[in-house]
């Protein structure tokens, strides 16, 4: 019923009003818990209501919490194949969860970007953040940085809101930007979300290699895309060694059940 009831808002373009339930719900949901926080640590810089339901979970505490651990588990996992990291990017930073704690992991320095398409977020970030830059980009690549110029690059939940017609051009973007034999770190939609979806949205998934759920605001939580990993895997590879995945079904406790990428840059290829 819960399936139907969802297909029914993105048919009818009234997938806002779900989007607005869920928000007030949360509210509601962590209402307390936020409140007893916020008066525990009242140094600690909180986003917006909505930005942090947006980008994660209305929970202060463990935006806090889990941020920091989700930012040392990454340094942890793209350790063994790293051969330097003196400059790190996380590509679609939201408010900061994971990118606020990267500086402190390091007993040396790093130079620590962090990019997304939120305008509003950036400009919240670069306002409370310190220790890290924080630059605008567009939903479209490819950004006006200038390439090779990060040896790791994370991005969390990304690929999963991104229209898989974009994905391709995005991969070949993120290996214009990294360093030789960089790192690429991140996570998409893979089997353990085919629960999520229908008898018909399954079959576009497997005999196309991915499907898009659309919303009227690019990158938005209601906009979600599932791949195969089997089909994503032979895109990949054009462009980067693929040194480690996780099947989400199998190790669920990483990235909440989604499907976790480690890859290498390929070096001296040419992409158009």
């Amino acid at each position: 019923m819960k399936k139907i009831l969802k297909k029914i808002f993105y048919k009818t373009g009234t997938v806002f009003i779900l989007d607005k339930c869920a928000f007030l719900y949360a509210q509601l949901t962590y209402r307390k818990k936020n409140k007893l926080f916020k008066k525990a640590n009242p140094s600690f810089k909180v986003p917006s209501d909505y930005f942090l339901y947006e980008t994660y979970k209305l929970n202060y505490s463990e935006y806090k919490t889990d941020g920091e651990l989700t930012a040392k588990e990454i340094i942890n996992w793209a350790a063994p194949y790293l051969q330097k990291c003196e400059s790190i990017m996380e590509w679609g930073c939201g408010v900061g969860r994971i990118i606020r704690h990267i500086p402190s992991i390091y007993a040396c320095n790093v130079r620590v970007t962090g990019l997304d398409i939120n305008s509003n977020m950036i400009e919240w970030n670069k306002n409370n953040i310190d220790n890290a830059e924080f630059k605008l980009i567009s939903y479209n690549p490819p950004t006006t940085l200038a390439a090779s110029q990060f040896d790791l690059v994370y991005a969390v939940s990304v690929f999963t809101h991104i229209e898989i017609k974009y994905q391709l051009e995005w991969i070949k973007e993120i290996w214009r930007l990294m360093n030789d034999n960089g790192i690429f770190l991140f996570s998409t939609h893979g089997k353990g979300f085919d629960d999520k979806l229908d008898e018909a949205d399954k079959t576009i998934l497997y005999r196309d290699g991915g499907i898009t759920k659309s919303y009227k605001q690019k990158g938005h939580r209601m906009m979600t895309t599932y791949n195969n990993a089997e089909n994503f895997k032979i895109i990949l590879s054009n462009f980067f060694e693929i040194v480690d995945f996780f099947d989400g079904t199998i190790y669920s406790e990483k990235f909440g059940g989604q499907d976790l990428w480690i890859c290498k840059k390929r070096n001296n290829i040419y992409v158009t």
